[in-house]
């Protein structure tokens, strides 16, 4: 089973307990770099997207609320990540790339929608106290 047949295999249930799925990849090799790690999790955070409120293969995220990116991240969190996401103006400049890359954490990407400025990022899921 390939990434995106992954997604859409977990996103047609409801999201499962954090950290309760553990992926394997046939089409990724055992030693991922945090770079090719963030690509794949952009995609999956595509695919999701795009299965759960897209329309015609597109998302407008000036439409998506944030109980939506709440319950992508609930799926995320079941295999073990989180995802951060900021909206901003769009010709806000804070997030430029003056830092090297080495963590998943540092790793972003920027979308704009309507005048503003989406930036999605990933990061591993941490449990804190609220945890079950």
């Amino acid at each position: 089973m390939d990434s995106l047949e992954i997604i859409r295999t977990i996103i047609s249930e409801p999201p499962k307990a954090a950290n309760s799925i553990q992926l394997e990849f046939s089409d990724i090799e055992n030693n991922i770099t945090s770079k090719e790690l963030f690509e794949l999790l952009l995609m999956m955070f595509t695919e999701s997207m795009k299965v759960l409120y897209g329309e015609n293969g597109r998302v407008e995220l000036s439409k998506i609320s944030r109980n939506n990116f709440n319950r992508i991240n609930e799926y995320f969190n079941s295999f073990g990540f989180t995802i951060n996401y900021e909206i901003l103006p769009e010709n806000d400049t804070t997030k430029i790339d003056y830092v090297e890359k080495k963590e998943l954490k540092d790793y972003y990407m920027r979308l704009k929608s309507n005048n503003l400025l989406y930036i999605i990022s990933f990061d591993f899921y941490i449990c804190n106290t609220m945890c079950k």
